[in-house]
């Protein structure tokens, strides 16, 4: 049930959509895009978590709830490539996707929260400038840390990750900065 999905520091969803509720409170929540979709988290229980988050805050909080919901960042590659490396190899999923920058996606988180850009829309999709695999985010991003090695493209997760359904059409806000440009300015 909707009481077993917990935000970060273990407060129960509806305990904490309940509060909020209470208190009369505005919620902005950073959820992923299409991670609603049961063809996207069908196999990824990390994206069904989010979709029930949703479900709960809609339930509960109505219109006073707003997801901002965002491709996976480039920062994702290096979590995922270093998580699961042996020696110089990492494998991960092939992730087709429209990544951004971190600080891009909590731009837009903070201008739903303090800005007028958003206001009043429930839902804000967000989208990195490009097309592209997450694979090649990883490679890049390992060629410019300097950490040598393969990363082996890996079938997880279902279909949905590599057709492009990561991808939401169309978006609210197409993010500018490029792979390149995030690269070079770590």
């Amino acid at each position: 049930g909707s009481d077993a999905v917990e935000i970060p520091n273990g407060v129960p969803v509806a305990a904490f959509a309940e509060a909020a509720s209470a208190a009369g409170a505005r919620v902005v929540c950073l959820s992923i895009s299409n991670a609603t979709d049961p063809a996207v988290n069908r196999r990824m229980g990390y994206y069904q978590g989010k979709a029930e988050q949703e479900a709960v805050y809609r339930e509960i909080l109505g219109d006073r709830a707003t997801f901002v919901r965002t491709t996976q960042w480039f920062e994702l590659a290096d979590t995922l490539s270093d998580q699961m490396s042996v020696g110089p190899l990492a494998v991960m999923p092939h992730m087709v996707t429209a990544p951004l920058a971190a600080s891009d996606g909590a731009a837009v988180i903070a201008d739903a929260v303090l800005g007028t850009a958003h206001r009043g829309k429930t839902v804000v999709e967000v989208r990195g400038p490009a097309q592209m695999d997450l694979i090649d985010v990883a490679r890049a991003s390992r060629k410019a840390r300097g950490v040598g090695g393969a990363v082996i493209p890996i079938r997880f997760g279902g279909k949905a990750l590599r057709d492009g359904s990561l991808i939401p059409d169309p978006a609210d806000v197409v993010t500018a900065m490029t792979l390149e440009q995030w690269l070079a300015g770590r």
